[in-house]
């Protein structure tokens, strides 16, 4: 049962880039990519779904968990926005944009740690 009026509970992270206040954290599987036709299929022209030019700082989702527009803080990677969907994207994982190939190929696959930020 919730209170109607109530808001959920907010955190605060210390980082290197800042300070960021957080609802949630979650640990999600993330892959990588990058703008190019490698990654992103012949027809590849740098617009996410959103219609953000992709980039670092752009992340792909499963809009059904997480809505377009979220924004986050992701360890190891810095602030993002769910900017970008993508057809191997479901549940609980995410697609981090990175300006190059080798970059996307640098981080491959691995878990991390992903917060939900509030922003007001």
């Amino acid at each position: 049962v919730v209170k109607i009026g109530t808001k959920p509970p907010v955190y605060t992270l210390t980082t290197s880039r800042g300070t960021f206040r957080y609802s949630q954290v979650a640990t999600m599987s993330a892959s990588a990519y990058c703008p190019c036709k490698i990654c992103c299929g012949p027809k590849a022209n740098g617009i996410t779904k959103s219609g953000k030019k992709a980039g670092y700082g752009v992340v792909a989702v499963d809009p059904k968990v997480i809505p377009l527009g979220t924004q986050f803080y992701i360890e190891g990677y810095g602030p993002a926005v769910a900017a970008d969907i993508g057809s191997a994207i479901k549940g609980n994982r995410i697609d981090l944009c990175f300006e190059t190939h080798q970059e996307a190929l640098n981080f491959g696959r691995r878990k991390i740690q992903v917060y939900i930020l509030v922003v007001n």
